[in-house]
């Protein structure tokens, strides 16, 4: 899903924090390297505001929708102990790489 980073700015966050902006939540499909070869369904919030520092002690707040929003909540689990698969529901779709490719491609 490259093609959705488009837009998304590389960002080194320090001491990062995440404030929902919109209650409303999207189903899509991650992948992580944590769990590689796979693609699981998981919700996230739709709208949110990131903020902390830069590696030059440079403020960094932005609002995030969509993808990079879902991007920028994924990595911050992982500052929580926490990968995607935690968080999906028995209804989720969890599919090898193969599979979600054959799916999209449908």
């Amino acid at each position: 899903r490259d093609e959705l980073n488009i837009g998304v700015p590389e960002t080194i966050l320090i001491n990062p924090n995440i404030e929902i902006l919109d209650n409303t939540q999207l189903l899509d499909f991650e992948g992580c390297l944590s769990v590689p070869g796979f693609r699981g369904q998981v919700n996230r919030y739709k709208r949110i505001r990131y903020y902390g520092i830069n590696e030059k002690g440079e403020s960094i707040d932005r609002i995030a929708e969509g993808w990079h929003a879902r991007l920028i909540q994924h990595e911050f689990d992982h500052l929580n102990g926490i990968i995607y698969t935690e968080l999906m529901s028995k209804e989720h779709k969890f599919l090898t790489v193969d599979e979600y490719k054959a799916m999209i491609a449908a």
